[in-house]
């Protein structure tokens, strides 16, 4: 998901996920940064830093959004998103993925012989706890 950035409510360039950009030759002063959803406005971060000349600072935007995945599915299931193994899930029990980044997010819950047997997708768009229940 893209981010558009903004000193004092001004827009100075968009981001994509994992990419960075910079300001330089900002004067000495405290500036309100701002993280902004691409397209829709959402905030996503924002915090008041204080500048002195000539100082390089770097400002990292992270989520702390997660996704609680709770398995009523009658046995133990492998969580993917993508190719990525986010772990196991035990039947009747839960488990939190920390860190989720924002978007849309798709998840696959497959048994232990790699079958899907549910999949959902996501649309990560604040730092919150985000719910998928698999049932059978």
């Amino acid at each position: 998901m893209a981010i558009d950035f903004f000193i004092d409510g001004e827009f100075k360039f968009s981001v994509e996920y994992e990419t960075t950009g910079s300001i330089e030759n900002l004067a000495d002063g405290t500036y309100l940064f701002e993280a902004r959803r691409t397209g829709s406005g959402i905030f996503v971060a924002q915090e008041s830093i204080f500048v002195r000349i000539n100082a390089i600072y770097t400002w990292t935007v992270l989520s702390s959004a997660s996704i609680k995945v709770i398995n009523n599915y009658g046995e133990t299931l492998s969580i993917y998103n993508g190719d990525i193994n986010l772990g196991s899930v035990s039947d009747q029990s839960d488990a939190i993925v920390d860190n989720v980044p924002y978007g849309d997010q798709t998840l696959e819950a497959k048994k232990s012989d790699e079958t899907i047997v549910a999949t959902t997708t996501i649309s990560v768009l604040a730092d919150n706890t985000y719910e998928w229940t698999i049932n059978k």
